[in-house]
Order: structure tokens, then sequence, then C-alpha cells
């Protein structure tokens, strides 16, 4: 989304990222992201550098999955600037250097999906993520992303622990104003 938001949009979602503590979740410790951030702000060559140290096969996390200030931001500036996200860009394939892939769209070849789902040592759970994770580090490939793309996820579940149950529903509110939001411009464009 960082393409797309104007540099006063942009250091505002990076101050909440500084601010961000990440918690220790399934069983690995986040805490080096913890003080990187509390150190020296968000970064995000200095940020995946760090990620890229856990000693463990989680490795998909950012301070967006568990920030609920975070998320808020960044579906309203989605719903108030949605257009932009539409307007003619250059786009081009480029190799990514980040420890980790942590998207539910993505595309490879059939031969080496079925070589990740044949292969039980490549698996820490029932999801592909980290299968599909230790594949690309075992083998060397490299990940490919188009440059100036976007992709929405409405929100993360890992921030549901951090509010209390008195916001569960406004929290549900504001998904659901979001999803909504978004269903009706798919709706129009259809």
């Amino acid at each position: 989304m960082y393409v797309h938001m104007d540099p006063a949009s942009k250091a505002h979602l990076e101050q909440i990222f500084s601010s961000t503590h990440i918690p220790n979740l399934w069983g690995a410790n986040y805490s080096g992201l913890s003080k990187l951030l509390k150190n020296r702000g968000y970064e995000s060559d200095s940020f995946y550098g760090e990620v890229s140290r856990i000693n463990h096969h989680y490795k998909g996390i950012h301070p967006i999955r568990v920030s609920m200030e975070a998320q808020l931001f960044l579906n309203q500036w989605i719903m108030d600037n949605f257009s932009k996200l539409f307007i003619e860009r250059q786009y081009s394939i480029e190799g990514s250097s980040r420890p980790y892939l942590c998207n539910s769209v993505f595309a490879m070849k059939t031969t080496d999906y079925n070589n990740i789902l044949h292969d039980e040592s490549l698996f820490n759970d029932c999801f592909d993520e980290v299968a599909v994770n230790n594949y690309l580090k075992r083998h060397n490939k490299t990940k490919m992303f188009i440059s100036n793309n976007f992709g929405i996820h409405t929100m993360y579940n890992t921030v549901w622990g951090e509010i209390s149950p008195n916001k569960t529903d406004f929290l549900i509110g504001k998904e659901e104003e979001f999803f909504q939001f978004i269903k009706q411009k798919v709706d129009n464009y259809l």
C-alpha cells in the first residue's frame, strides 16, 4: 500500500509501527523486534533484517499484524483514498530478499507446489505458509513481486488479543464497515 500513500500518511503509519509492541506469538520470541522499534523506529530494511535473524519458523510478523491502531488507520486511508489505488502505474516484476512470504495470493510452478505438498519435512503445522517458505529457502528460490501493486487484508486476527471485551463490538463493526465498503466498490465496478 505504501506506493499509493502520500508522504504524511506514510509517516503517520510508520510512527504507529514504531510505537507498536510485538508480543511473542506462536512460540516465537519477537522481543528483538520490539526493542528495534522502540530504539530505532520503523524502517523496513532494518525490520526485515531483524526478522531474518529470528530462530523460528514463524517469521510472518510485522507491526501491522499486531496493531489495531495501524490496521484501523490503514483501512480508513483505503476508504478515503480508494480511487488512488486504481491510478494507472508502471508495473514490473521484482525480486525480494525479505525473509518470509506471508501472502495468501501467490503463484508458483505446479510442480514446485506439488513437491511442497508431498514433503512432510517442510511442514510445521497444517497450513502451507511455513512449508512454502521452507521450500523457497531450501531450494534458494527468489520471491518475486509485482511492484506498484496492492492487496487488502481487512483485519488480522492477531489484534483481537489486545482489545478488551467491551471493544469487541467496536472492532467487529469497523471490520464490517470496511468489508461493506469494499464489497460496494466491487459490486459497482462489476
